[in-house]
């Protein structure tokens, strides 16, 4: 059965600007806040964010319309912002208290394919956790939800938020590093313990 957000997806593949319109509004917000937990500064985040969505036109032939457009979302942005703290930090531009990845190793330039690995394997990885963690994971990480939101939404305390999110984390890291083993030394892991 085929969602809405797979229509609109295979819409936007096939070069639709109102599908690609729809995507944005549906998902700018919540991908900008993930960027502004990492850099810090409302010009840079807003620049990012805009970056990402380039990319993601740019790529949308590529784009799985059977996978959340979300989940694609969330890694290339994460990675994005990452190269772009450490090239203000190289150019000594933000400073480096302000920095919440500065100690990460530089990693290699990252292509479309090295995305898609990411994405699969944090994929894989998710639908592992139990449906109620999943979602409670989904909900705070793609669709940057508060805690009090998700509480609301899913009928739980946020103090069962909270704890589901750091299992759901903690099983991750667990999960990558036990399967995939190639990619232990990926900011995959890191990005999972964003708070």
């Amino acid at each position: 059965m085929i969602t809405d957000e797979q229509q609109i997806i295979k819409e936007f593949m096939a070069g639709s600007h109102s599908a690609f319109e729809q995507l944005y509004n549906q998902y700018s917000a919540a991908v900008y806040a993930n960027i502004y937990k990492m850099v810090r500064v409302q010009e840079l985040a807003e620049d990012i964010l805009q970056d990402v969505f380039t990319v993601l036109w740019a790529n949308r032939e590529k784009i799985d319309p059977a996978q959340s457009v979300g989940n694609w979302l969330f890694v290339v942005s994460y990675h994005r912002s990452l190269s772009c703290l450490k090239k203000k930090l190289r150019e000594n531009i933000v400073p480096a208290a302000e920095l919440i990845l500065a100690d990460i190793a530089e990693e290699p330039e990252m292509d479309e394919k090295y995305y898609g690995a990411q994405i699969d394997i944090l994929n894989t990885a998710v639908e592992h956790l139990p449906l109620h963690k999943q979602r409670v994971f989904r909900l705070y990480h793609f669709e940057n939800k508060t805690f009090d939101e998700i509480a609301q939404e899913l009928n739980l305390s946020v103090g069962s938020v909270k704890f589901y999110l750091k299992q759901s984390r903690s099983f991750i890291r667990q999960y990558v590093g036990g399967h995939f083993p190639q990619a232990v030394g990926l900011s995959l892991l890191v990005l999972v313990t964003i708070p």
